[in-house]
């Protein structure tokens, strides 16, 4: 079915059967039916246009187009060729504003401008279906066959006597149906272009729009199969052919729904048995832990491919996209479920309404809460158990230990008294015919002397000099074996230590100038009298002096004392050969030196040091050291004063 509507307000159609125009006068409404005798009857008329002068233009669909002339109250017709030639297969007619008519045939189109036909360019290379032109001199063509697997039109511009095409604008419907076909189109006044397809009738709205919405029967169109070619689009109204006859719509009134609404669910199961979803909360069984679902997204006004997404809250990350509107989830966890659905438009961004699905997933008998409290229970009694066993073996280990170590320090100890009571032993026993041997040396020194045997006099010094040396290493160890059974007495006096410092100056000049060193006593604010055992300082200051004097040559021994709040401060201070901070660590050590190099040099036994750290621990004092290689010693010793109560 074609239409036209003349200046004057008459209406014309032409369709099938072929070779036929029907008028329609306005107010009366009467009809008129017009033969147009060039055209053989039988053909299907494939298109009718009234131009702008009200002359009549027919297009058989098979070789034939005719131009009327009004004769009286009838037509005179003529047949019209195009470059010479009739016109292949005619598909569509339409008038051209400004005076005109363009006709689609043969695969393309041509328009008459000023009596003058020319192709029509920037049609795509695809059979043109249906022309409509609109205000502005914009027209859309419509084509019979999908372009690259799409429902397209096409917008132009009359420029003159010819045109150029402005846009291409894709029809879309569900998914982007490869099965839409374009069967009619229109251009209201507005400038809105309007399409029938057999998916509905489509709305292009007036400017920039990057694609049609579809309308449908949710829109309260009677029939989305507009396939009937025929279209006439006014201001406010849509005249539209469907299966169910000639519709007329006011647009004005079609209501813009969502782009996207709620997925549909079309089936749901698991394993063998159908799931009433989304109507219920269905509970799966836990040895078939599984769904199945179909669904889509029910709407035709897209603008775009529609894409399917689903979630299942807790085990997808996010949104996972689906080709098709149908997913499967496998080994589901035993528990409450909620799976989304939603449908997209990937091109565009937008995103439509999310349908939420729940369900349940029974648990087995070992998942339940019962089961697992007695599963913890029993992780946690053979922990328990463990650590108990572990707990007792540690016990038994460390009673164990406890005895070997008390065993052990019984045997230490008793080889200790057993030492100390051996060196006691020997050291009366050697001291006996060595202090014989000291009056021997010193009778025979004596006589000598009378005598003038100066070589017997330096062999007699040398024995008394060898006896006194053995005899101080044996006192120093019977000193300390007594301070180690307990035995060592300290007498507490008080002491004058000016008288004191002098006494041990005239006593041990001659030793520690022996090897050419220089030595100094100085008082620094010392008291005068300090309560304390003479003889121990004595012994301490004595081993300190020795030792500086032993290890110094041709340099410079000081003893200083001073006193410091509290306390009584003795230093030995020399410029001797020093010692590293290992040797430091080693040297109040029993029998240790500093270095074995030093005993095969300087000689003596290593009890000196030791000797001092313990008389002066019995003082109540404490012993510091400060030494570095090269750079010599300094050992301080503080007394403290008063002394401690014994």
């Amino acid at each position: 079915l074609s239409r036209a509507a003349a200046p004057d307000g008459h209406l014309g159609a032409a369709g099938s059967a072929g070779g036929t125009l029907h008028e329609l006068a306005p107010g009366t409404l009467a009809s008129r039916t017009r033969t147009v005798d060039v055209r053989p009857r039988g053909r299907i008329t494939a298109g009718l246009a009234i131009d702008e002068d009200g002359t009549p233009w027919v297009a058989d669909r098979f070789k034939g187009l005719a131009r009327g002339t009004r004769s009286g109250a009838g037509w005179t017709w003529t047949k019209v060729t195009i470059g010479g030639r009739d016109p292949g297969e005619v598909l569509g007619i339409a008038t051209v504003p400004g005076g005109g008519v363009m006709v689609l045939h043969d695969g393309s189109a041509s328009m008459l401008r000023r009596g003058v036909w020319s192709r029509v360019p920037g049609l795509l290379p695809d059979t043109p279906g249906a022309v409509a032109f609109g205000p502005g001199g914009v027209f859309v063509v419509s084509y019979r066959n999908p372009y690259q697997n799409r429902s397209v039109v096409t917008l132009h511009r009359l420029q003159g006597d010819t045109s150029e095409r402005r846009r291409i604008v894709p029809v879309q419907g569900l998914a982007s149906d490869p099965l839409m076909s374009i069967f009619s189109v229109g251009m209201d006044p507005e400038g809105r272009v309007w399409v029938g397809t057999n998916k509905g009738l489509g709305e292009l709205p007036s400017g920039d729009a990057p694609a049609f919405r579809m309308i449908g029967m949710e829109d309260r169109l009677v029939s989305p199969e507009c396939n009937e070619w025929a279209m006439l689009a006014e201001r406010g109204r849509v005249w539209v052919g469907t299966t169910s006859g000639l519709a007329s719509y006011d647009s004005s009134q079609l209501e813009i729904r969502p782009v996207l609404k709620e997925p549909m669910v079309l089936q749901a199961w698991s394993g063998s048995t159908e799931l009433d979803l989304p109507w219920s909360a269905p509970r799966l069984a836990r040895d078939s832990n599984m769904l199945e679902l179909k669904f889509m997204i029910p709407t035709y006004q897209a603008p775009g491919k529609i894409g399917h997404e689903a979630r299942l809250l807790g085990v997808d990350p996010g949104w996972i996209r689906q080709e098709e509107g149908r997913l499967r989830y496998a080994g589901l966890a035993a528990g409450r479920h909620t799976l989304e659905l939603r449908g997209v438009l990937p091109d565009n961004g937008i995103e439509g309404p999310v349908l939420a699905l729940h369900f349940t997933v029974v648990p087995a008998w070992w998942e339940t809460p019962l089961a697992r409290t007695l599963a913890a229970l029993l992780v946690a009694g053979g922990i328990w158990l463990l650590f108990w066993l572990r707990s007792v073996s540690l016990r038994a280990r460390n009673h164990q230990l406890q005895e070997e170590v008390a065993r052990q320090t019984r045997a230490l100890q008793e080889a200790s008294k057993a030492k100390s009571a051996f060196l006691a032993n020997m050291s009366h026993e050697l001291r006996t015919p060595l202090n014989a041997i000291l009056l021997y040396a010193e009778l025979l020194q004596e006589e000598a002397k009378e005598r003038g045997l100066d070589s017997t006099i330096r062999d007699a010094g040398r024995i008394s000099q060898a006896g006194s040396s053995l005899l101080n290493l044996i006192d120093d160890i019977l000193d300390i074996s007594k301070i180690e059974a307990g035995h060592m007495q300290i007498d507490i006096q008080d002491l004058e230590v000016a008288p004191f410092l002098a006494g041990l100056d005239s006593a041990l000049r001659p030793v520690v100038e022996r090897n050419g060193n220089m030595f100094h006593v100085a008082l620094e604010g010392a008291p005068a009298v300090l309560a304390t055992d003479s003889t121990r300082l004595q012994q301490i200051l004595a081993n300190l002096l020795g030792n500086a004097a032993k290890f110094t040559e041709n340099g410079q021994v000081v003893l200083r004392a001073s006193s410091e709040p509290g306390w009584t401060l003795f230093a030995v201070e020399d410029t001797g050969i020093g010692m590293t901070p290992d040797e430091q660590k080693r040297v109040f050590s029993e029998f240790v030196q500093a270095d074995s190099s030093t005993t095969r040099k300087y000689g003596g036994t290593g009890l000196g040091l030791t000797l001092v750290l313990r008389l002066t621990g019995m003082l109540g004092g404490r012993v510091d050291l400060d030494s570095a290689p090269g750079a010599g010693t300094r050992v301080r010793v503080r007394i403290p004063n008063p002394p401690p109560v014994r």
